[in-house]
């Protein structure tokens, strides 16, 4: 590989990266919000509703932290491999 192709990859990766974290982010806000508009229009809370948006929330946060891990290592990894050409 060229030089400027792991350049290139290394700030894909870490492009998906800042990506993943912000969808996180996004998405745990819109179940929250969406929960509280629930809420409001029933006029009582629905603790399965929560629960379920809790699930949601942190099983894409662990999807994404275990991604982010996996895109950290091949950064590395090509940064590495960047110093020695």
């Amino acid at each position: 590989m060229k030089k400027e192709d792991i350049r290139f990859e290394i700030d894909q990766l870490r492009k998906d990266k800042m990506i993943y974290a912000l969808e996180s982010i996004a998405l745990t806000f819109v179940i929250e919000l969406g929960y509280v508009l629930v809420t409001l229009l029933i006029g009582k809370p629905l603790r399965w509703l929560a629960i379920l948006g809790i699930l949601i929330s942190l099983g894409y946060f662990v999807f994404m932290c275990v991604g982010n891990c996996k895109r950290y290592s091949k950064i590395k990894k090509l940064e590495h491999a960047l110093d020695k050409k």
